[in-house]
Protein backbone atom coordinates (compact mmCIF):
# COMPACT_ATOMS: atom_id res chain seq x y z
CA UNK A 1 0.00 0.00 0.00
CA UNK A 2 1.46 3.60 -1.11
CA UNK A 3 1.79 6.04 1.88
CA UNK A 4 1.73 9.88 0.94
CA UNK A 5 2.04 12.50 3.28
CA UNK A 6 -0.54 15.48 3.42
CA UNK A 7 -0.19 19.02 4.53
CA UNK A 8 -3.52 19.53 5.92
CA UNK A 9 -5.48 22.74 4.49
CA UNK A 10 -8.24 21.74 6.50
CA UNK A 11 -7.26 23.80 10.06
CA UNK A 12 -10.25 24.71 12.28
CA UNK A 13 -10.00 29.02 12.87
CA UNK A 14 -9.32 28.82 16.87
CA UNK A 15 -12.40 31.50 18.23
CA UNK A 16 -14.21 31.32 21.10
CA UNK A 17 -17.30 33.03 22.77
CA UNK A 18 -15.66 33.11 25.76
CA UNK A 19 -13.81 36.28 26.70
CA UNK A 20 -10.14 35.64 27.12
CA UNK A 21 -8.16 37.72 30.06
CA UNK A 22 -5.49 40.26 28.72
CA UNK A 23 -6.51 40.52 25.33
CA UNK A 24 -6.20 36.68 24.83
CA UNK A 25 -9.42 37.15 22.49
CA UNK A 26 -8.56 39.75 20.26
CA UNK A 27 -4.76 37.29 20.05
CA UNK A 28 -7.28 34.39 18.74
CA UNK A 29 -9.35 36.71 16.73
CA UNK A 30 -6.29 38.57 14.83
CA UNK A 31 -5.95 37.96 10.86
CA UNK A 32 -2.43 37.16 11.91
CA UNK A 33 -3.30 34.29 14.27
CA UNK A 34 -6.23 32.87 11.45
CA UNK A 35 -3.81 33.15 8.48
CA UNK A 36 -1.26 31.18 10.52
CA UNK A 37 -3.99 28.26 11.56
CA UNK A 38 -5.60 28.04 8.01
CA UNK A 39 -2.39 27.78 6.13
CA UNK A 40 -0.13 24.53 5.90
CA UNK A 41 2.20 24.16 8.90
CA UNK A 42 4.50 22.03 6.35
CA UNK A 43 5.38 18.45 8.38
CA UNK A 44 8.31 17.32 9.94
CA UNK A 45 8.86 13.81 10.01
CA UNK A 46 8.61 13.01 13.29
CA UNK A 47 6.04 14.78 14.21
CA UNK A 48 3.27 14.26 11.64
CA UNK A 49 1.33 11.11 11.18
CA UNK A 50 1.21 9.72 7.88
CA UNK A 51 -2.04 8.61 5.68
CA UNK A 52 -3.01 6.43 2.90
CA UNK A 53 -4.08 6.97 -0.58
CA UNK A 54 -7.73 5.98 0.68
CA UNK A 55 -7.62 8.24 3.40
CA UNK A 56 -6.17 11.32 1.16
CA UNK A 57 -9.14 10.89 -0.60
CA UNK A 58 -11.81 10.62 2.52
CA UNK A 59 -9.57 14.20 3.29
CA UNK A 60 -10.17 15.68 -0.11
CA UNK A 61 -13.95 14.70 -0.24
CA UNK A 62 -15.02 16.14 3.29
CA UNK A 63 -12.97 19.13 2.27
CA UNK A 64 -15.34 19.36 -0.53
CA UNK A 65 -18.30 18.82 1.92
CA UNK A 66 -17.06 21.55 4.67
CA UNK A 67 -17.73 24.32 2.41
CA UNK A 68 -21.49 24.06 2.19
CA UNK A 69 -22.02 21.77 5.77
CA UNK A 70 -19.52 21.10 8.52
CA UNK A 71 -21.68 19.32 10.98
CA UNK A 72 -22.03 16.49 7.59
CA UNK A 73 -18.21 16.89 6.90
CA UNK A 74 -17.66 15.66 10.36
CA UNK A 75 -20.36 13.22 10.47
CA UNK A 76 -18.96 11.61 7.65
CA UNK A 77 -15.25 11.73 8.71
CA UNK A 78 -16.22 10.50 12.09
CA UNK A 79 -18.04 7.25 10.23
CA UNK A 80 -14.25 6.45 8.96
CA UNK A 81 -12.18 6.57 11.86
CA UNK A 82 -11.07 3.77 13.55
CA UNK A 83 -8.31 2.13 15.74
CA UNK A 84 -6.88 1.41 12.89
CA UNK A 85 -7.02 4.39 11.18
CA UNK A 86 -4.03 7.55 10.96
CA UNK A 87 -3.99 10.08 13.26
CA UNK A 88 -4.49 12.59 10.84
CA UNK A 89 -8.67 11.96 10.39
CA UNK A 90 -8.90 12.29 14.42
CA UNK A 91 -7.41 15.03 14.25
CA UNK A 92 -8.81 16.90 11.41
CA UNK A 93 -12.43 16.07 12.90
CA UNK A 94 -10.90 17.17 15.88
CA UNK A 95 -10.60 20.43 14.24
CA UNK A 96 -14.58 20.40 12.62
CA UNK A 97 -15.25 20.14 16.25
CA UNK A 98 -13.29 22.84 17.78
CA UNK A 99 -14.38 25.22 14.80
CA UNK A 100 -18.03 23.91 15.88
CA UNK A 101 -17.20 25.21 19.37
CA UNK A 102 -17.96 21.78 20.63
CA UNK A 103 -14.53 22.17 22.68
CA UNK A 104 -14.94 18.65 25.16
CA UNK A 105 -15.16 16.87 22.27
CA UNK A 106 -12.66 18.05 20.02
CA UNK A 107 -10.35 17.78 22.84
CA UNK A 108 -11.12 14.09 22.88
CA UNK A 109 -10.23 13.58 18.85
CA UNK A 110 -7.14 15.53 20.14
CA UNK A 111 -6.47 12.66 22.87
CA UNK A 112 -7.44 9.89 20.60
CA UNK A 113 -5.25 11.56 18.00
CA UNK A 114 -2.34 11.38 20.22
CA UNK A 115 -2.70 7.64 21.56
CA UNK A 116 -2.12 6.94 18.23
CA UNK A 117 0.98 9.60 17.35
CA UNK A 118 2.39 10.46 21.02
CA UNK A 119 4.80 12.85 19.57
CA UNK A 120 1.86 14.80 16.83
CA UNK A 121 2.84 18.45 17.29
CA UNK A 122 -0.28 19.91 16.05
CA UNK A 123 -2.42 17.91 18.14
CA UNK A 124 -0.55 18.82 21.11
CA UNK A 125 -1.17 22.74 20.33
CA UNK A 126 -4.94 22.80 19.61
CA UNK A 127 -5.56 20.45 22.65
CA UNK A 128 -3.79 23.29 24.70
CA UNK A 129 -5.57 25.74 23.16
CA UNK A 130 -8.91 24.07 24.42
CA UNK A 131 -6.96 23.90 27.35
CA UNK A 132 -6.34 27.33 28.17
CA UNK A 133 -10.08 28.52 26.89
CA UNK A 134 -11.69 25.92 29.69
CA UNK A 135 -9.28 27.58 32.33
CA UNK A 136 -7.36 24.51 32.61
CA UNK A 137 -4.03 26.27 33.07
CA UNK A 138 -1.81 23.91 34.32
CA UNK A 139 -2.87 21.11 31.45
CA UNK A 140 -2.88 23.69 28.85
CA UNK A 141 1.13 24.32 30.06
CA UNK A 142 1.80 21.22 29.83
CA UNK A 143 0.79 20.40 26.10
CA UNK A 144 2.09 23.93 25.02
CA UNK A 145 5.72 22.75 26.60
CA UNK A 146 6.10 19.45 24.64
CA UNK A 147 4.60 21.58 21.21
CA UNK A 148 7.77 23.49 22.22
CA UNK A 149 9.73 20.21 22.85
CA UNK A 150 8.36 19.07 19.20
CA UNK A 151 9.33 22.03 17.21
CA UNK A 152 6.71 24.54 17.92
CA UNK A 153 8.81 27.72 18.27
CA UNK A 154 6.21 30.96 17.74
CA UNK A 155 4.94 34.14 19.11
CA UNK A 156 1.79 32.26 19.58
CA UNK A 157 3.20 29.28 21.90
CA UNK A 158 5.04 31.47 24.29
CA UNK A 159 2.65 33.93 24.34
CA UNK A 160 0.39 31.28 25.71
CA UNK A 161 2.66 29.78 27.90
CA UNK A 162 3.24 33.01 29.46
CA UNK A 163 -0.72 33.65 30.35
CA UNK A 164 -0.50 29.91 31.35
CA UNK A 165 2.46 30.64 33.73
CA UNK A 166 0.51 34.40 34.94
CA UNK A 167 -2.04 32.60 35.93
CA UNK A 168 -0.76 29.79 38.13
CA UNK A 169 1.29 32.12 39.82
CA UNK A 170 4.75 31.87 38.14
CA UNK A 171 5.76 35.12 37.33
CA UNK A 172 9.54 34.71 36.71
CA UNK A 173 8.66 31.95 34.38
CA UNK A 174 6.00 33.77 32.81
CA UNK A 175 8.51 36.97 32.20
CA UNK A 176 10.84 34.72 30.19
CA UNK A 177 7.86 33.49 28.15
CA UNK A 178 6.19 37.21 27.33
CA UNK A 179 9.80 38.73 26.41
CA UNK A 180 10.35 35.39 24.09
CA UNK A 181 6.91 35.87 22.83
CA UNK A 182 7.47 40.07 21.97
CA UNK A 183 10.80 38.77 20.29
CA UNK A 184 8.70 37.13 17.55
CA UNK A 185 5.84 40.29 17.54
CA UNK A 186 7.38 43.43 19.50
CA UNK A 187 4.03 45.33 18.59
CA UNK A 188 1.68 42.52 20.07
CA UNK A 189 -0.42 44.11 23.09
CA UNK A 190 -1.34 41.14 24.93
CA UNK A 191 1.86 40.01 25.49
CA UNK A 192 2.86 43.51 26.80
CA UNK A 193 -0.03 44.23 28.71
CA UNK A 194 0.89 40.54 30.37
CA UNK A 195 4.62 41.10 30.75
CA UNK A 196 3.14 44.51 32.58
CA UNK A 197 0.91 42.24 34.88
CA UNK A 198 4.04 40.07 35.95
CA UNK A 199 5.97 42.67 36.73
CA UNK A 200 3.62 44.09 38.67
CA UNK A 201 3.02 40.96 40.46
CA UNK A 202 6.72 40.82 41.35
CA UNK A 203 6.31 44.39 42.66
CA UNK A 204 8.81 45.41 39.64
CA UNK A 205 6.15 48.76 38.93
CA UNK A 206 8.03 50.99 37.24
CA UNK A 207 8.83 48.58 34.46
CA UNK A 208 5.43 47.97 34.41
CA UNK A 209 4.11 51.43 34.46
CA UNK A 210 6.72 51.45 31.51
CA UNK A 211 5.49 49.15 29.14
CA UNK A 212 1.57 50.37 30.13
CA UNK A 213 2.66 53.69 28.98
CA UNK A 214 4.44 52.59 25.82
CA UNK A 215 0.49 50.63 24.91
CA UNK A 216 -1.25 54.18 26.53
CA UNK A 217 0.49 56.13 23.40
CA UNK A 218 -1.01 53.69 21.28
CA UNK A 219 -4.24 52.93 22.60
CA UNK A 220 -5.41 55.79 25.04
CA UNK A 221 -8.73 54.68 24.88
CA UNK A 222 -8.20 51.31 26.78
CA UNK A 223 -9.74 50.99 30.08
CA UNK A 224 -8.01 48.05 31.06
CA UNK A 225 -4.21 50.08 30.66
CA UNK A 226 -5.71 52.98 32.23
CA UNK A 227 -6.86 50.62 35.50
CA UNK A 228 -3.66 48.98 35.49
CA UNK A 229 -1.56 51.77 35.04
CA UNK A 230 -3.39 53.19 38.16
CA UNK A 231 -2.26 49.63 39.82
CA UNK A 232 2.01 50.54 39.12
CA UNK A 233 0.83 53.90 40.36
CA UNK A 234 -0.63 52.71 43.72
CA UNK A 235 2.26 50.16 43.96
CA UNK A 236 4.80 52.83 44.00
CA UNK A 237 2.33 54.97 46.64
CA UNK A 238 2.18 57.74 44.23
CA UNK A 239 -1.84 58.08 45.11
CA UNK A 240 -1.90 61.74 43.40
CA UNK A 241 -1.13 60.17 39.82
CA UNK A 242 -3.51 57.03 40.52
CA UNK A 243 -6.47 59.37 41.59
CA UNK A 244 -5.70 61.15 38.13
CA UNK A 245 -6.00 57.59 36.44
CA UNK A 246 -9.44 56.85 37.92
CA UNK A 247 -10.81 60.23 37.39
CA UNK A 248 -9.73 60.17 33.34
CA UNK A 249 -11.76 57.11 33.36
CA UNK A 250 -14.44 58.72 35.17
CA UNK A 251 -14.32 61.23 32.58
CA UNK A 252 -14.60 59.53 29.75
CA UNK A 253 -17.49 57.63 30.79
CA UNK A 254 -15.68 54.31 31.45
CA UNK A 255 -15.27 54.22 34.94
CA UNK A 256 -16.26 50.22 36.86
CA UNK A 257 -17.76 50.40 40.27
CA UNK A 258 -13.69 49.34 41.23
CA UNK A 259 -12.26 51.87 40.05
CA UNK A 260 -14.98 54.39 41.79
CA UNK A 261 -14.34 52.73 45.12
CA UNK A 262 -10.67 53.12 44.92
CA UNK A 263 -11.21 56.48 43.69
CA UNK A 264 -13.19 57.36 46.65
CA UNK A 265 -11.06 55.67 49.03
CA UNK A 266 -8.18 58.24 47.91
CA UNK A 267 -10.46 60.63 48.69
CA UNK A 268 -11.36 59.54 51.98
CA UNK A 269 -7.52 58.77 52.96
CA UNK A 270 -7.01 62.59 51.40
CA UNK A 271 -9.52 64.34 54.25
CA UNK A 272 -12.44 64.93 51.41
CA UNK A 273 -15.67 63.23 52.67
CA UNK A 274 -17.85 65.24 50.77
CA UNK A 275 -16.14 64.34 47.26
CA UNK A 276 -15.54 60.72 48.64
CA UNK A 277 -19.51 60.15 49.34
CA UNK A 278 -20.34 61.58 45.39
CA UNK A 279 -17.63 58.89 43.87
CA UNK A 280 -19.28 56.39 46.20
CA UNK A 281 -23.01 56.87 45.20
CA UNK A 282 -21.71 56.74 41.33
CA UNK A 283 -20.14 53.04 41.99
CA UNK A 284 -23.53 51.85 43.26
CA UNK A 285 -25.29 53.46 40.78
CA UNK A 286 -23.16 50.72 38.85
CA UNK A 287 -23.27 47.15 38.18
CA UNK A 288 -22.04 44.77 39.75
CA UNK A 289 -23.25 46.45 43.38
CA UNK A 290 -20.22 46.48 45.47
CA UNK A 291 -19.89 44.31 48.79
CA UNK A 292 -22.13 45.38 51.09
CA UNK A 293 -19.70 45.18 53.97
CA UNK A 294 -17.27 47.34 52.40
CA UNK A 295 -19.37 50.05 51.92
CA UNK A 296 -20.62 49.99 55.45
CA UNK A 297 -16.78 49.99 56.58
CA UNK A 298 -16.39 53.03 54.43
CA UNK A 299 -19.19 54.69 55.89
CA UNK A 300 -18.11 53.88 59.21
CA UNK A 301 -14.39 55.27 58.81
CA UNK A 302 -16.43 59.13 57.56
CA UNK A 303 -18.52 58.74 60.65
CA UNK A 304 -15.12 58.00 62.45
CA UNK A 305 -13.65 61.50 60.45
CA UNK A 306 -16.43 63.08 62.70
CA UNK A 307 -18.28 63.52 59.53
CA UNK A 308 -21.71 62.18 60.53
CA UNK A 309 -23.65 64.26 57.49
CA UNK A 310 -21.90 62.93 55.08
CA UNK A 311 -21.72 59.10 56.54
CA UNK A 312 -25.64 59.43 56.68
CA UNK A 313 -25.75 60.19 53.13
CA UNK A 314 -23.62 57.26 52.06
CA UNK A 315 -25.66 54.72 54.29
CA UNK A 316 -28.90 56.29 52.66
CA UNK A 317 -27.51 55.10 49.18
CA UNK A 318 -26.94 51.99 50.29
CA UNK A 319 -29.83 51.46 51.93
CA UNK A 320 -31.49 52.50 48.73
CA UNK A 321 -28.93 50.34 46.50
CA UNK A 322 -28.96 47.18 48.49
CA UNK A 323 -32.80 47.63 49.26
CA UNK A 324 -31.42 45.93 52.53
CA UNK A 325 -32.07 46.39 56.89
CA UNK A 326 -29.13 44.56 58.04
CA UNK A 327 -28.16 44.55 61.07
CA UNK A 328 -24.86 46.21 60.65
CA UNK A 329 -26.51 48.65 58.53
CA UNK A 330 -28.98 49.30 61.31
CA UNK A 331 -26.19 49.64 63.80
CA UNK A 332 -24.06 51.97 61.65
CA UNK A 333 -27.48 54.27 61.38
CA UNK A 334 -27.60 54.00 65.17
CA UNK A 335 -24.22 55.53 65.01
CA UNK A 336 -24.70 58.10 63.02
CA UNK A 337 -28.02 58.97 65.11
CA UNK A 338 -26.06 59.05 68.06
CA UNK A 339 -23.44 61.45 66.08
CA UNK A 340 -26.08 63.98 65.37
CA UNK A 341 -27.71 63.84 69.12
CA UNK A 342 -31.30 61.58 68.26
CA UNK A 343 -30.52 59.24 71.27
CA UNK A 344 -33.30 57.93 72.00
CA UNK A 345 -33.88 56.49 67.86
CA UNK A 346 -30.65 55.11 68.19
CA UNK A 347 -31.43 53.52 71.33
CA UNK A 348 -34.73 52.08 70.14
CA UNK A 349 -32.95 50.25 67.12
CA UNK A 350 -30.54 49.05 69.31
CA UNK A 351 -32.50 47.96 71.93
CA UNK A 352 -34.94 45.93 69.33
CA UNK A 353 -32.20 44.07 68.02
CA UNK A 354 -30.90 43.14 71.05
CA UNK A 355 -34.37 41.49 71.75
CA UNK A 356 -34.44 39.69 68.42
CA UNK A 357 -30.96 38.34 69.40
CA UNK A 358 -29.86 38.43 72.80
CA UNK A 359 -26.20 37.10 71.71
CA UNK A 360 -25.38 39.91 69.07
CA UNK A 361 -21.95 41.00 70.47
CA UNK A 362 -21.86 44.07 68.79
CA UNK A 363 -25.39 45.43 69.50
CA UNK A 364 -24.45 44.57 73.03
CA UNK A 365 -20.72 46.44 72.65
CA UNK A 366 -22.46 49.45 71.01
CA UNK A 367 -25.01 49.67 73.92
CA UNK A 368 -22.22 49.73 76.73
CA UNK A 369 -19.99 51.69 75.25
CA UNK A 370 -23.53 54.76 74.99
CA UNK A 371 -23.89 53.92 78.61
CA UNK A 372 -20.21 53.84 79.48
CA UNK A 373 -20.20 57.95 78.45
CA UNK A 374 -22.96 58.59 81.14
CA UNK A 375 -21.54 59.13 84.68
CA UNK A 376 -24.99 57.97 86.07
CA UNK A 377 -24.43 55.23 88.63
CA UNK A 378 -27.32 53.03 87.13
CA UNK A 379 -26.06 53.98 83.32
CA UNK A 380 -22.82 52.86 84.45
CA UNK A 381 -23.88 49.33 85.66
CA UNK A 382 -26.41 48.58 82.52
CA UNK A 383 -22.97 48.93 81.11
CA UNK A 384 -21.00 46.88 82.83
CA UNK A 385 -23.65 44.23 82.48
CA UNK A 386 -23.61 44.70 78.57
CA UNK A 387 -20.13 44.06 78.64
CA UNK A 388 -20.09 41.32 80.78
CA UNK A 389 -22.63 39.62 78.69
CA UNK A 390 -20.77 40.32 75.44
CA UNK A 391 -17.45 38.91 77.48
CA UNK A 392 -19.37 35.76 76.97
CA UNK A 393 -19.92 35.34 73.25
CA UNK A 394 -17.50 33.70 71.19
CA UNK A 395 -14.98 36.20 69.17
CA UNK A 396 -16.09 39.09 71.30
CA UNK A 397 -14.59 38.43 75.03
CA UNK A 398 -11.11 40.33 74.43
CA UNK A 399 -12.83 43.38 73.17
CA UNK A 400 -15.66 43.28 75.64
CA UNK A 401 -12.88 43.41 78.04
CA UNK A 402 -10.86 45.92 76.88
CA UNK A 403 -14.10 48.16 76.40
CA UNK A 404 -14.81 48.09 80.27
CA UNK A 405 -11.66 48.48 81.29
CA UNK A 406 -11.34 51.87 79.56
CA UNK A 407 -15.24 52.58 81.32
CA UNK A 408 -13.38 51.30 84.60
CA UNK A 409 -10.04 53.62 84.22
CA UNK A 410 -12.65 56.68 84.07
CA UNK A 411 -13.60 55.87 87.16
CA UNK A 412 -10.28 55.20 88.35
CA UNK A 413 -10.94 51.27 88.86
CA UNK A 414 -7.33 50.85 87.83
CA UNK A 415 -7.01 47.50 89.43
CA UNK A 416 -9.86 45.93 87.76
CA UNK A 417 -9.03 47.54 84.78
CA UNK A 418 -5.20 46.28 84.61
CA UNK A 419 -6.89 42.86 85.72
CA UNK A 420 -9.50 42.63 82.40
CA UNK A 421 -6.87 44.23 79.94
CA UNK A 422 -4.45 40.97 81.27
CA UNK A 423 -7.31 38.74 80.58
CA UNK A 424 -8.40 40.13 77.34
CA UNK A 425 -4.45 39.95 76.30
CA UNK A 426 -4.70 36.00 77.21
CA UNK A 427 -6.95 35.68 74.93
CA UNK A 428 -6.40 37.83 71.73
CA UNK A 429 -2.83 39.82 72.30
CA UNK A 430 -2.90 43.05 70.50
CA UNK A 431 0.46 45.34 70.52
CA UNK A 432 -2.29 48.74 71.54
CA UNK A 433 -3.98 46.85 74.16
CA UNK A 434 -0.13 45.58 75.50
CA UNK A 435 1.15 49.22 75.20
CA UNK A 436 -2.30 50.64 77.35
CA UNK A 437 -1.57 48.09 80.03
CA UNK A 438 2.34 48.42 80.65
CA UNK A 439 1.43 52.35 81.00
CA UNK A 440 -1.89 51.31 83.13
CA UNK A 441 0.13 49.12 85.01
CA UNK A 442 2.93 51.80 85.78
CA UNK A 443 0.61 54.03 87.01
CA UNK A 444 -1.00 51.57 89.38
CA UNK A 445 2.36 51.22 90.47
CA UNK A 446 3.30 55.09 91.28
CA UNK A 447 -0.20 55.06 93.06
CA UNK A 448 0.89 52.30 95.22
CA UNK A 449 4.03 53.63 96.58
Amino acid sequence: MVLVRHTFLIIMLATSATAVDLDLQEVFKSPEFKARFAASYGFHSSVEPTITQEEKQLLDEVAGILATNMPAASIRLLNATSTNSSAALDFTLGNFLFQQNKLDHAASQYRVALKKMPDFLRAHKNLALIQFQQADYENSLASLLKSLALGEVDELTYGLIGHCHLRLGHHASAESAYRRALIFNPRSESWKQGLASTLMAQQRHAEAAAWLEELLVLKPDRANLWLAQADTYLGREDIERAAANYELLRRMGKASPGSLLNLGDIYVNQGLPKTAVDTYVEALSKKPLPNLDRMLRVALVILEQENAKESARLVSAIEKSFATKSDNLLRLKSRIAFNQGDTSGALVTLETLLEQNPTDGETLLLLGDHYAEDWDQEKQERAALLYERASRIEGFEARAMVQQAIMLVRRNQFDKAVLLLRNAQAIDPRPNVADYLERLSRLVDIAKR
